[in-house]
């Protein structure tokens, strides 16, 4: 991801899944919006904590980048990208930018363990 430092022990996340069998990872934004998958606009860095699907980090709690993906994570990507689509490519990257603080925050964990 460009112009972001990789926190050592973590690892690159891309937002909308691609090359995924979920129905819901089905999403061209490469085609239709010219965003590539693996711009820093679907990217966000996430802590690799074996067995955790959450972690608290001075005193945040954080996603985790280790299982995974759960059907519920895949429909809350879709969702809030084709909410995004209303408003074009701009609503898109918004919809990204919101996402990622949403597993900066913990408030989604992106599988079960």
């Amino acid at each position: 991801m460009t112009g972001i430092e990789k926190p050592a022990g973590w690892h690159a996340h891309h937002i909308v899944a691609f090359n995924h069998s979920n129905e819901f990872a089905d999403i061209h934004l490469d085609k239709k919006y010219q965003i590539d998958f693996n711009s820093s606009a679907n990217g966000v860095y996430l802590p690799k904590m074996p067995g955790q699907s959450k972690v608290v980090i001075d005193g945040q709690t954080l996603a985790t980048h280790n299982v995974e993906h759960t059907n519920e994570y895949f429909r809350y990507v879709y969702n809030a990208i084709k909410a995004g689509e209303i408003t074009g490519k701009d609503g898109i990257l918004k919809a990204f930018e919101e996402f990622r603080n949403v597993l900066l925050k913990g408030k989604l964990s992106i599988g079960n363990l």
